[in-house]
């Protein structure tokens, strides 16, 4: 697959730094937290995204603090994002996170599951017949783990062990 590339908007710049939407109706009052939605929005949830895109509620840099109050949340989903983040700063982005969920808040982090392609990449190996998701008969086991930890930006494996290491240590 080639190399994703970021499309530059203006808004990007001009809304990442913007704190009036901070105060909009939706970030004052809406009690739940998409992370990194994309060009998928959803409708009752404060929608969060690095770039601009319509429908964007906060387009923020998740590396800084969330411009949100101490447990204003009841809840926070991300899926696909946490592996396009240099590993050493999740810790600091989870407790962010925490801050802002309220005690008995909802954290819910999807990511590809590394061990999956492990285990499948082994079994193959060894004899046994397996297949990975998303399979291609062109495509060497080796081809496929590299697909999931190295394209599409990826910069960090996780595996459930991993996640559940870093969830204890940081609430």
């Amino acid at each position: 697959a080639p190399i994703t590339r970021r499309i530059w908007h203006p808004f990007n710049i001009l809304a990442r730094y913007n704190p009036a939407q901070r105060f909009s109706k939706r970030v004052r009052t809406l009690q739940y937290l998409n992370v990194g939605c994309g060009k998928k929005p959803k409708p009752h949830t404060i929608n969060l995204n690095y770039e601009w895109y319509p429908f964007i509620d906060l387009t923020w840099n998740i590396t800084q603090p969330l411009p949100l109050r101490d447990a204003s949340l009841k809840g926070i989903y991300t899926e696909h994002v946490l592996e396009h983040l240099p590993f050493q700063l999740i810790p600091c982005i989870l407790k962010d996170w925490f801050r802002v969920l309220e005690p008995e808040g909802r954290l819910r982090l999807l990511v590809p599951d590394a061990e999956l392609y492990l285990k499948t990449y082994a079994e193959i190996k060894s004899g046994k017949m397996a297949t990975f998701p998303y399979h291609d008969s062109h495509k060497t086991p080796m081809m496929h783990v590299n697909r999931v930890f190295r394209d599409y930006e990826h910069l960090f494996a996780y595996d459930f062990e991993t996640l559940e290491r870093i969830l204890k240590e940081v609430n």
